[in-house]
């Protein structure tokens, strides 16, 4: 997750996290940013992958820089596609998935999509085999997902035709073309699509449906699909509150900061802005001094807010509808 221009790896399950690096441009709102965490197995090393395209043709194109949390450093990669979806990519394999256009095209929402995934070890994007597709000109791909450890997928082949139908399929076998099998069917025409992940297929209920988040705006919401029939139904969200969902892997490791706190201490960190170093924000925006927190007053201090935020939903309440 990224506050400002601020990099952290965080534990949703105990709630510990650690800055590790910064990116200047994440200041400027009119960057729109697609992002992602990979893991190298192989050097034990997270690495974050932003690509950036900003609002205005004078910042040039679409770029893809890859943050590495042990070197504290930046690189630029070789890009060769454009990314319709401004949202986190699913990791499966230990890679980082998402699905472009090629940067020829010249649309990146309504020509065929490419799913392409992150070689975390090789620094490279490369793609992933595609199902045969529905019509003559490829498949719009509207949501990736992680499935049972499994890649899923949601496409189309006409986003906004209301006699369009839109298949969920899934990825048996990792890399291998002919395992894409087709889960669900969804055609109810009150889903008539929009163009940024549509339909984000999430996991399973108790019972085997699939949990699949619909950005039907300005209604996003999420529904549990009966792969026998295809039937769904709309699962309880407290009302008044704002939908952001992502899928992880529950864990009890401490994130590791690579001695990020250390080299800043010392001042041997280059990848942060040393005007705020010792800084916080409060109240208005502005930036006041601060002294460094250890990890225990962090913790404290964020189960303080915990306990003292207001109108926190009661999760309890949709549980059974998860069923």
């Amino acid at each position: 997750m990224h506050i400002d221009a601020d990099l952290f790896l965080w534990n949703p399950l105990t709630r510990f996290f650690k800055k590790m690096l910064a990116y200047e441009e994440l200041r400027d709102e009119g960057y729109g940013v697609c992002s992602g965490l990979c893991y190298d197995s192989t050097s034990n090393e997270y690495k974050a992958v932003l690509a950036l395209a900003h609002n205005s043709p004078d910042y040039g194109g679409e770029f893809v820089v890859v943050g590495s949390f042990r070197n504290k450093s930046w690189t630029m990669i070789d890009f060769p596609y454009m990314v319709p979806s401004w949202n986190m990519g699913p990791i499966v394999n230990e890679n980082l998935h998402w699905f472009a256009s090629k940067k020829d095209s010249h649309s990146r929402f309504l020509l065929p999509h490419q799913i392409i995934f992150f070689n975390a070890q090789m620094d490279k994007f490369e793609e992933v085999p595609m199902p045969e597709p529905r019509g003559e000109d490829g498949d719009i791909l509207c949501g990736l997902g992680v499935l049972d450890g499994y890649l899923c997928m949601s496409r189309s082949d006409y986003p906004g035709d209301s006699e369009s139908n839109v298949e969920v399929l899934l990825m048996k076998e990792y890399g291998v073309k002919s395992s894409w099998t087709i889960l669900l069917v969804v055609s109810d025409d009150r889903f008539a699509f929009k163009l940024y992940d549509p339909l984000v297929p999430l996991g399973y209920t108790k019972n085997g449906s699939v949990l699949i988040k619909v950005n039907y705006r300005p209604d996003l919401h999420i529904r549990a699909f009966d792969v026998t029939d295809n039937s769904h139904r709309r699962i309880s969200i407290p009302k008044h509150h704002y939908l952001h969902v992502f899928v992880h892997e529950e864990s009890l490791i401490t994130p590791t900061d690579y001695n990020w706190e250390e080299e800043e201490r010392k001042g041997q960190a280059t990848y942060v802005e040393y005007s705020r170093k010792m800084m916080k924000k409060g109240k208005g925006g502005y930036w006041w001094p601060s002294e460094y927190k250890s990890d225990s007053e962090y913790e404290s201090d964020s189960e303080e807010r915990r306990n003292n935020m207001d109108g926190e939903p009661n999760l309890k309440e949709c549980e059974s509808d998860l069923e």
